[in-house]
């Protein structure tokens, strides 16, 4: 544990805001803790009963990392101080006048009828100085914010991501998955039950507007889980936020109303927290919907029938579909491939013919995108050189279903690639699955072999 106490006119810091506070304060202490550091901002009393007024304590968050985005401590700091510098005039200083004197208070109703709130200066037009236009705007507009709010409510460290809470919420989640799930369920009837039967709520979503989840009738237990996951929401833990004003970086400000918020959400896949917690995901609890008890309900709830899982080979060919039919672009109607490709004796055929009807439609081969995907497998296409068809599958789904994993790479989304198909071995994958007559003989060979077995 360490302390560091900053008096006026020493040497800076690498924090422009935090030396700020040196020019406002005789003494600014930080104070290394062990979950947070104290920020101290105090005057000598110059009393015989006391040493110090102490004007503000704030508990600085430690750094952390959220997503690929690391935060250091540094970083909070700077939140921190820049939040209190940009109001400590109603903070610190006092408003005086011949018949009293009074402090701005942190909590009192001091905003009267008698602070009248400055005119924002004339836009200055095409000649003028634009610079000191915007200047004197936010110079202005901060003015008058300080005038009609208070401090906590301009500076809302309470909420602040820069600050530590001490209080631990992740007990109050939801202590087993079996409870998580129940929440679930109930979100899930209230949201079909509304009056559109979908919509995304104060403490839960639905968000169902499309019917994704049942426009295609059967789906696999995988397909059910996919979908859900990707239309369901809980907020979680809730609070109320105060009233509270924001401001952009012209001190334009933005009112916000007393309100119940949340600390955590469920996203269908995994616990979120806007703050700390994010530093090691690990500290939140983990649940997951994948449960057969769960995907049964659902079937049951909204009428789905079982589907057995796509194969590889089916689609793999929904995905070669597909990179053909963006291949051909706006001309794909005048150039039915998959009747076309039946009528060539190689695949060599194929492509000479397709290839020359883009050339004689001045079809560019470039661009790529997301392909065909089901059942935890997805698919995407590329068509810049020579063209790539890739499918992965999530690595949890393609152990569950028993599937060959021998030789197959896992890339860094936790999937393994199932197929990447590239240049003439497109049009040979093609030719081999969409050509009847090179299917026949395949499922003929097929056949004969395990006759001779």
């Amino acid at each position: 544990m360490s302390c560091c106490t900053v008096k006026k006119q020493e040497t800076s810091s690498s924090i422009k805001e935090f030396d700020l506070l040196k020019k406002h304060f005789d003494i600014v202490e930080l104070e290394d803790k062990e979950k947070y550091r104290l920020l101290t901002l105090k005057d000598n009393a110059n009393r015989t009963n006391y040493d110090y007024v102490v004007w503000l304590q704030v508990k600085v968050a430690y750094g952390y990392t959220q997503g690929h985005t690391p935060r250091d401590d540094n970083y909070m700091l700077q939140g921190v101080c820049k939040s209190i510098t940009d109001w400590i005039d109603i903070l610190k200083n006092f408003d005086k006048s011949e018949n009293q004197s009074k402090q701005l208070s942190l909590f009192a109703d001091d905003n009267s009828d008698e602070d009248e709130l400055e005119k924002e200066p004339p836009s200055p037009g095409s000649d003028g100085n634009w610079n000191k236009y915007f200047k004197d705007r936010e110079r202005v507009r901060r003015n008058n914010a300080m005038k009609k709010y208070k401090f906590l409510e301009l500076c809302d460290l309470v909420n602040s991501y820069y600050v530590y809470h001490d209080m631990d919420y992740r007990q109050y989640l939801p202590k087993t998955n079996d409870d998580l799930i129940e929440l679930v369920k109930e979100a899930i009837v209230k949201g079909t039950s509304s009056q559109k039967g979908y919509g995304r709520f104060d403490d839960y979503w639905w968000d169902d507007e499309y019917n994704y989840l049942c426009r295609d009738g059967a789906l696999s237990d995988i397909e059910i889980y996919d979908r859900v996951k990707h239309l369901v929401r809980l907020y979680l833990v809730p609070y109320k936020r105060d009233f509270h004003v924001s401001g952009d970086d012209s001190y334009s400000m933005h009112e916000y109303e007393a309100s119940t918020s949340h600390r955590f959400w469920f996203s269908g896949r995994e616990i979120e927290y806007y703050g700390h917690y994010d530093n090691d995901k690990s500290e939140l609890p983990t649940y997951t919907l994948n449960t057969p008890e769960f995907i049964q309900w659902i079937r049951d709830h909204f009428d789905i029938e079982y589907k057995d899982v796509i194969s590889d080979e089916e689609i793999l060919k929904e995905n070669i579909k597909g990179y053909f039919s963006s291949l051909l672009w706006h001309k794909k109607d005048k150039y039915d491939f998959e009747n076309k490709i039946n009528t060539f004796s190689t695949w060599k055929e194929f492509k000479a013919n397709i290839i020359s009807f883009m050339k004689e439609n001045v079809l560019d081969q470039n661009g790529g995108g997301s392909g065909y995907s089901l059942d935890g497998f997805s698919g995407h296409y590329s068509l810049d050189k020579k063209g790539e068809v890739s499918v992965t599958q999530n690595v949890e789904f393609r152990h569950s279903l028993n599937r060959d994993v021998e030789a197959l790479e896992i890339n860094d989304y936790n999937e393994y690639i199932v197929f990447k198909i590239i240049g003439d071995e497109l049009y040979k994958k093609a030719f081999e699955l969409l050509n009847k007559k090179q299917s026949a003989i395949s499922q003929t060979s097929l056949f004969d072999f395990l006759l001779a077995a």
